[in-house]
């Protein structure tokens, strides 16, 4: 789990590590006096047993990056998907990978905060930049 100089994290999770454990590398104390509402929304999702691990993580990766750029969001949801794809690449690629994030993306679309088109045009970058596809 440790890259290059980046310190080796733990879990002391009574199940053991999990694959959400990788989201703590983005700590939360960067959101300042608000970060305890990051910390409790992370603690209660990640107690939920019927949802897999996958999803958790993309949903504690997507609390950190709506928490500060809803606006953003809002005015040009398709930039700013690719923006967040961008940023949490590595962590989306080692927890959820292609399949997960489709699931995301599909998600939103599904409740209409995105488009078909929007959902292509962010799969199409993240392949691009994780050097899997064509």
């Amino acid at each position: 789990m440790a890259n290059g100089d980046e310190i080796l994290r733990f879990s002391c999770r009574p199940c053991g590590p999990r694959l959400f454990d990788l989201v703590a590398r983005y700590p939360i104390s960067d959101y300042g006096l608000t970060s305890w509402s990051l910390l409790e929304r992370d603690e209660e999702l990640f107690e939920i047993d019927d949802v897999r691990d996958e999803e958790k993580s993309m949903q504690a990766l997507w609390n950190r990056w709506i928490f500060s750029e809803r606006r953003r969001y809002l005015q040009d949801p398709c930039k700013t998907l690719i923006e967040f794809v961008e940023t949490f690449q590595p962590t989306i690629t080692e927890t959820a990978g292609w399949k997960g994030l489709r699931v995301w993306l599909l998600l939103l679309a599904k409740h209409k905060y995105l488009t078909g088109d929007d959902v292509v045009a962010v799969m199409g970058y993240y392949e691009k930049i994780a050097g899997i596809g064509p």
